[in-house]
């Protein structure tokens, strides 16, 4: 099944251009390294507004302010359909990145996994799979040509 994310910029400090090249970048982010180890297929493409994005699109809005406190998130709306927040910063394209891939790779938001938990006390536990949350930091982010941060 291919997934399909539209970006969209609802904030005129991106320009519909360097939209589309985060957009590429993270598209080739998502085939050559999510996509062999998830199994997962997707297209990114960017849009230059909301009304622009053709039915089952799994958005990406990118604005000034997000109603949470958080550069970030990602959520589900009343039909079950995966949407991303993200806050305009100077590091918007990473935390896109970030929000793109871990939409992707759980798609409600609930997935865990049972591990060892680094609290010795503790045993076993569920954790949420956060496939980004490890390496979150702009430190261990990459760029792309054009110097494009991503997760």
């Amino acid at each position: 099944m291919l997934n399909q994310v539209a970006l969209v910029a609802q904030t005129d400090k991106i320009v519909f251009s360097d939209l589309s090249v985060v957009a590429a970048a993270i598209q080739k982010q998502v085939s050559r390294d999510v996509s062999p180890l998830w199994n997962i297929q997707a297209s990114v493409d960017a849009f230059a507004a909301l009304d622009d994005v053709p039915l089952g699109y799994w958005h990406v809005l990118v604005d000034d302010t997000i109603p949470f406190d958080a550069g970030g998130i990602h959520l589900n709306d009343d039909n079950g359909q995966p949407y991303a927040l993200v806050t305009y910063a100077d590091d918007w394209s990473l935390t896109t990145s970030h929000e793109v891939i871990e939409m992707l790779v759980d798609p409600s938001g609930n997935r865990t996994v049972a591990t060892n938990s680094p609290s010795p006390d503790q045993g076993r536990v569920l954790v949420l799979v956060e496939t980004c949350d490890p390496s979150e930091a702009a430190k261990f982010g990459y760029t792309d040509r054009k110097s494009t941060r991503l997760n």
